[in-house]
């Protein structure tokens, strides 16, 4: 599993798939063998039904959804390239709407829209920038990058908040989160007044989830095995605390990757 890349999606549910009703709509792009799959989940028993699968090579990884679920984006790494498919709202089954070429070394390792739906995000961890890609009305993306910004290596998440103003750029071995202001009508990305917050010690910032209530956020640090909650104000974040994930007698190797908040906000 360390070479798939999961995407639980919540779509408007539940959906009807003929006789059966499924609670969760879950997608799989696995690198291993360059496929794409889609599953219903059963909520309560956790039950997974394969019902898609896709070939999809050039190491399908990073996904995203747009904010009106319509379309699934996949970044395929060693390819360069970016996939949009139409999400049925019978079923969730994939059609491919486009492939559009995103160059950059080792490909993009994460995917974000902005909260408009308007605009595609990714960040490009061996070559240290990022890139805004304007979305059409079918969901496929455009040519040509709008901007694509050098910042450091191990560029690992881009993702905006719930103003869809901020957004956060985390780099592990710099040891940063990059703080860049979205214009909603150009899709183009300027330095925040606090550009960058560099935590006082190494935690090495990854991922980051934003809260529901869109006062707080929580960057999860991959060296550190550890979780940073961050006040959000005047366009930056600014830590409260940082705590580790792991039990106190935990001896083992460890590391941590992503960070979800639950829809509940709790």
């Amino acid at each position: 599993m360390s070479k798939a890349s999961l995407l639980l999606s919540f779509l408007l549910g539940p959906f009807s798939t003929g006789e059966a009703w499924a609670d969760l709509r879950l997608y799989l792009a696995n690198r291993r063998d360059d496929s794409l799959m889609r599953f219903d989940m059963d909520e309560t028993s956790g039950e997974l039904t394969l019902l898609q699968t896709l070939k999809l090579e050039g190491e399908p990884a990073p996904m995203c959804v747009s904010p009106d679920q319509h379309t699934l984006y996949v970044a395929r790494r060693k390819a360069e390239k970016v996939s949009a498919f139409s999400i049925s709202p019978k079923d969730g089954s994939l059609t491919l709407i486009s492939e559009t070429s995103i160059p950059g070394e080792g490909g993009a390792c994460y995917l974000s829209t902005d909260r408009s739906g308007n605009f595609l995000l990714s960040a490009y961890y061996s070559e240290g920038k990022v890139a805004v890609h304007k979305l059409s009305e079918n969901g496929s993306v455009n040519k040509g990058a709008l901007q694509t910004i050098t910042t450091e290596k191990n560029a690992h998440c881009i993702l905006p908040d719930h103003r869809n103003r901020l957004v956060l750029v985390p780099h592990t071995g710099p040891n940063a989160v990059y703080q860049f202001i979205l214009d909603e009508k150009t899709g183009k990305l300027s330095p925040s007044k606090l550009a960058k917050y560099v935590p006082e010690k190494k935690l090495s910032p990854r991922h980051v989830a934003y809260h529901t209530d869109g006062k707080f956020v929580y960057v999860v640090n991959e060296g550190s095995s550890s979780v940073t909650a961050c006040l959000l104000k005047d366009d930056a974040i600014h830590p409260i605390h940082t705590l580790s994930t792991l039990p106190a007698d935990f001896k083992e190797r460890n590391s941590c990757a992503d960070v979800e908040e639950h829809p509940s906000g709790k």
